[in-house]
Formats: C-alpha cells, sequence, structure tokens
C-alpha cells in the first residue's frame, strides 16, 4: 500500500487538504477520491490523517505539499498583470493538474517544450526573454492550466466543513 501525503490547496473558498499518493510501478500518481469520483477533502491534514487510519491506509506527514491555486489561477486568467507567476508555482500547478482525476488536453511536443522550460526555472511571463517562450508554448500551458480549473471546480464540489 503506498503512503497518502497531505495536500493544501489555498484557495478564495477555503483550503482543503487532499490526500496525494505516488503510482507504484506504472501507475500515475492520483489524488484519492470518493466512490462518487469527486475528490476527498478535508478540512485540515489532521483530518486527513483521521481518515487514513480509519481507512487502514499508511499516512505520510514528511512531504505534505501546498499549492498556492489562487495565485495559479490568477496568472492563468491575468497574466499581464504583476507580479509574474514563479516557475515552482506554474510547475507545481502543472503536476496537480495533471494528477487529478479525468482528461485534459493532450501532450505533445509544445507542452513537453513548456514543461522543461518551467522544471528548469525559465520564468513564463511577458517580460521574460521572449526567446524563451514560444506563443504556442505560453498559449498550451493557459490552455492547459484553463481546463485543469475547470477539472478542479469540478471535482472539488463544496468547499470542506
Amino acid at each position: 500500500m503506498p503512503d497518502h501525503y497531505p495536500y493544501r490547496v489555498l484557495t478564495p473558498s477555503g483550503d482543503p487538504t487532499l490526500l496525494w499518493r505516488l503510482g507504484e510501478n506504472d501507475e500515475p500518481d492520483a489524488f484519492l477520491t470518493g466512490p462518487d469520483g469527486s475528490l476527498l477533502r478535508f478540512p485540515d491534514p489532521a483530518a486527513a490523517e483521521a481518515h487514513c487510519l480509519r481507512h487502514g491506509l499508511d499516512f505520510f506527514w514528511g512531504a505534505g505539499n501546498t499549492l498556492d491555486l489562487a495565485a495559479a489561477r490568477h496568472w492563468t486568467e491575468a497574466p499581464l498583470l504583476e507580479p509574474p507567476a514563479s516557475c515552482r508555482l506554474l510547475l507545481d500547478t502543472w503536476n496537480f493538474f495533471t494528477d487529478l482525476p479525468g482528461a485534459l488536453p493532450a501532450e505533445g511536443p509544445v507542452h513537453d517544450g513548456a514543461y522543461d522550460k518551467l522544471f528548469g526555472g525559465t520564468a513564463l511571463h511577458p517580460t521574460s526573454d521572449p526567446a524563451s517562450w514560444t506563443p504556442a508554448e505560453t498559449a498550451a500551458v493557459r490552455a492547459l492550466f484553463t481546463a485543469g480549473f475547470a477539472r478542479w471546480d469540478l471535482l472539488a464540489g463544496p468547499a470542506p466543513r
């Protein structure tokens, strides 16, 4: 049984904690979902740990992450405004969206190039070196994020209590 890690998501409507698990063998990383396919959301990491204890799941505090999804949404919807998003925020958001259940836009060479640039720390901002990002890469990242936010909004459901 893989370890389950707390993953806190900062949003304007609350800061739920999700349970993330690293995929074993060829399985993808994923967030835990309920029987209806919605994301399991908890008000804090302690509640997530209690859920794991009740269900016989291994819980590991050591590698919990926090994602400022509100800042990532701001970058997606208003990229010309300051402050620019950090590569780390954009990379974490990309990884978060690809671990959510459900399909995102098909990946290809444009997505691969953009991901490599984020992983390498090249900023995706209008004032960065124009040669470092193509318009297609910028559009691909924003399209992936737009689809990711739509998926998050659908899966997240009402705020946790």
